[in-house]
């Protein structure tokens, strides 16, 4: 039994077609190419396009004044609010500009920095942030520490306001420049380094602000039933008061971003989609965000996370069912003798020395229960979503379906009086001291043996029981094995309890 469950593949744009249908009368920002047929190669796949839209070309610009970015287990987002997009005139000027900062103005960057190492490592981590404008002392925020086997995670807000008078330059337009910053880096003790960082550039320009300050909102509606077929499309509804809005998406299984899409602009209000042409890459359980924004850079509210919806997407037997053992991975934290019980106890019963009883179709179900996605159960013969179940009724359920297996293939006249062993049977304990008596007085092999005809369904269930709250996922969100139930989750409904 694969008892924890690995760091999932992300997805390539292959797998996941994307598609948007634009409100009525939607249209590009200004400088837009002219509507014509919206390209249908694999490559346009990706991009999150209003029908009748095609991608233009993009001038050379600084990093957008939101956005995210992540690498080697890392996670940065940002968001600098009290800024305007750069006119032509300033890019002219700065061809790095992000955004444009007015006398008086009150600037503000939020940003989240987020990294995740493995159990077993250590790694040297520093988090930072940092905001400076013309005219004020420049702020930042850092945090930094030896790290391993976990998610490191902080928010960070700077705010400052600039003065209200500055000198306007004898050539051009700019006054001065200041700067947003985020990162999230880590170093071994070697010296070597990852980890992704972003600076913005921010140009100081004369004049009143025109800044808009009020955030876009956008809705996912709940997706409900199961997924088998494709193409599926998930509608996102998003507005900002300006008229003009940039939508983005991302698909996650287990917590990991597996697919993803943006406009290429900004277009009008309405309704936009987000369509998956395939079997999404990951083993789930999947859930769906959307975040948009507005030319001025404010961000939908809990963005990149603003509005998501779970997804009953069924994985394939294919991707979950390893069956029962541990293929070597539970050593590190059962230690010698549970690793030695699992490959006891394998995939098959075998009583009377010939009479099989198949218990890997219970093991496989009970895998795909512990990561919590969607299956089609053999037990129950109909699709389930395991998200929402704890762990002491995914046990209990092991051993019922152990115990279904017993029924259906001890049938024979001779088999009948195994039956009651094979729903039941010895304890680990009682096991144990049986095959180390006999051992003691024969060998290996006949201990070995000999102890099949009383091993059962209660074994299994203890073992699960003992020894499996290290590899049941509490917290769907966050990729790898959470064991412990988080108090919230973004989405809503992604913990569960280890009990």
């Amino acid at each position: 039994m694969r008892w924890v469950r690995g760091v999932l593949a992300l997805a390539t744009a292959a797998s996941v077609g994307l598609a948007v249908a634009p409100p009525a009368g939607a249209a590009p920002a200004s400088g837009a190419a002219p509507a014509s047929a919206a390209p249908t190669s694999a490559a346009d796949d990706n991009l999150l396009l209003p029908a009748g839209e095609v991608p233009r070309a993009v001038p050379r610009e600084g990093r957008p004044l939101s956005g995210s970015i992540e690498s080697d287990g890392h996670e940065i987002t940002w968001t600098v609010t009290g800024a305007e997009a750069c006119p032509p005139e300033v890019v002219a000027e700065a061809p790095d500009c992000s955004g444009v900062i007015r006398p008086g103005g009150t600037v503000s960057l939020t940003g989240s920095t987020s990294f995740t190492i493995g159990e077993g490592y250590v790694t040297n981590l520093s988090q930072s942030v940092g905001l400076s404008v013309p005219g004020v002392p420049s702020k930042s925020e850092s945090w930094g520490d030896r790290v391993g086997g976990g998610t490191f995670s902080h928010t960070w807000t700077i705010t400052m306001t600039l003065p209200k008078t500055v000198f306007a330059p004898k050539e051009g337009v700019i006054s001065g420049y200041g700067s947003a910053s985020v990162s999230s880096r880590n170093c071994n003790d070697w010296g070597v380094c990852g980890g992704p960082s972003v600076s913005l550039q921010l140009a100081l320009v004369a004049g009143s602000s025109s800044t808009d300050i009020t955030k876009p909102t956008v809705r996912v509606p709940t997706v409900t039933g199961f997924i088998t077929k494709y193409p599926v499309t998930i509608p996102v509804y998003a507005n900002d008061d300006s008229g003009k809005i940039k939508v983005h998406g991302a698909l996650y299984s287990g917590g990991t971003r597996v697919g993803g899409a943006d406009t290429p602009g900004f277009y009008g209000n309405g309704r936009y989609s987000y369509t998956m042409k395939s079997m999404p890459k990951g083993n789930g359980p999947y859930f769906f965000c959307a975040w948009a924004e507005d030319q001025a850079g404010n961000r939908s509210q809990g963005a990149p996370k603003s509005s998501c919806t779970w997804l009953s997407i069924k994985v394939p037997a294919s991707r979950w069912s390893n069956g029962c053992g541990s293929d070597g991975v539970a050593e590190g934290w059962l230690g010698k003798a549970a690793l030695w019980l699992q490959n006891f106890m394998g995939n098959t019963r075998v009583y009377g020395g010939k009479h099989e009883v198949l218990v890997k179709t219970a093991c496989d179900v009970h895998d795909a229960a512990y990561a919590g996605v969607t299956i089609y159960d053999p037990f129950a013969r109909k699709l389930v979503d395991f998200r929402t179940w704890d762990r002491a009724r995914i046990d209990k359920k092991f051993q019922t379906d152990i115990r279904t297996q017993c029924r259906r293939y001890l049938t024979l006249p001779a088999e009948r009086k195994y039956l009651s062993v094979c729903q039941n049977g010895w304890s680990i304990g009682k096991a144990g001291t049986y095959f180390a008596a006999v051992a003691a007085t024969t060998s290996t092999i006949t201990a070995w043996r000999s102890l099949q005809n009383h091993v059962g369904a209660n074994i299994y269930y203890q073992a699960v029981r003992e020894y499996g709250g290290v590899g049941f996922d509490a917290d769907l969100t966050v990729p790898g094995t959470q064991t412990e139930r988080p108090a919230r989750t973004v989405p809503t409904g992604g913990a569960r309890t280890n009990n």
